[in-house]
């Protein structure tokens, strides 16, 4: 379960990076960009570790990853500059870093529910010690 927090914890931290990075593209707001981008990779990082613990969440991951990769929302456009790729690679983050949040956010309901179910099944047979 620490694993799932790690890694609900980055996606909280990473979605907030994302934001100031679209603002940047965006608005042209006083950010950091490269600072930004740099803890943005070092999130990435660690959430690929915190990944390879918990495979049931990297198996719902893949298939979110996989429509984000195909989404012509996401593609790079042939003619676009930097202000709009930055925005598109923003939103992409974004909507990975949102839909990983809500996986772990459902397994963890999952698992608290399959941890309340052993309990009771265990009190049921008088073979839980609380």
């Amino acid at each position: 379960m620490k694993s799932i927090n790690n890694v609900e914890e980055i996606c909280k931290k990473a979605i907030v990076y994302t934001s100031r990075m679209y603002k940047y593209y965006d608005k042209n707001s006083k950010v950091d960009i490269n600072n930004t981008i740099d803890l943005l990779e070092k999130l990435d990082c660690k959430l690929n570790k915190e990944l390879i613990n918990v495979k049931i969440i990297k198996k719902l991951y893949t298939p979110l990853m996989a429509r984000v990769m195909v989404s012509e929302e996401f593609k790079e456009k042939v003619d676009e500059n930097k202000k709009q790729k930055g925005k598109r690679v923003a939103l992409k983050s974004e909507t990975i870093y949102k839909g990983l949040l809500e996986i772990v956010k459902e397994a963890k309901i999952q698992l608290k529910k399959v941890d309340e179910d052993l309990i009771k099944m265990h009190k049921s047979r008088g073979s839980y010690n609380e």
